[in-house]
């Protein structure tokens, strides 16, 4: 069966200025499951305080419109932070957890389709630290910022070593 990866949320925002405060959105497939999404949002004026979002690749889907989550806690693997909306992410911990061994590590993911469109991830007073799992055996998977992933998205950048 072909599922596609905007089907394998644990939780979809849909409607006018969704909000959450202190819940923690989980999707524990692990990193061989590949794309699992956590929390998707497709809601005008989504914002999220004091949330937690886990999983490994695809956790936190900004889908589309505009988005805001302040002092949460964002966990995954491969574009774990990704969306065609548009996302601020303020005061919050990006925690880069072990992927697969064949994976590296790609914190977002911008998929804007036209340079017209108003879109991307914005991340103000973030912290991006390793999870204890990745910690000792980072050097041995490539982590970067963030990729495009659809054509007129932005560009990666390479961290050297997470935290610190």
């Amino acid at each position: 069966m072909n599922i596609g990866t905007s089907q394998t949320a644990t939780v979809i925002a849909i409607g006018e200025r969704f909000m959450a405060r202190g819940i923690t959105f989980r999707n524990s497939i692990g990193p061989a499951g590949h794309q699992a999404v956590a929390f998707r949002s497709q809601s005008p004026h989504t914002v999220m305080v004091d949330c937690g979002f886990e999983g490994y690749q695809d956790t936190l889907y900004y889908h589309t419109h505009d988005q805001f989550y302040k002092n949460c806690a964002i966990y995954g693997t491969v574009d774990f932070i990704f969306g065609t909306g548009r996302a601020y992410i303020q005061d919050s911990d990006i925690i880069v957890r072990k992927p697969d061994a064949s994976q590296g590590n790609m914190c977002t993911a911008d998929g804007r389709m036209k340079m017209e469109e108003a879109g991307g991830v914005v991340l103000h007073n973030c912290r991006i630290q390793a999870a204890p799992e990745l910690a000792p055996v980072q050097a041995s998977f490539p982590s970067y910022l963030g990729r495009p992933w659809k054509p007129s998205a932005v560009g990666k950048k390479k961290m050297n070593s997470i935290g610190g």
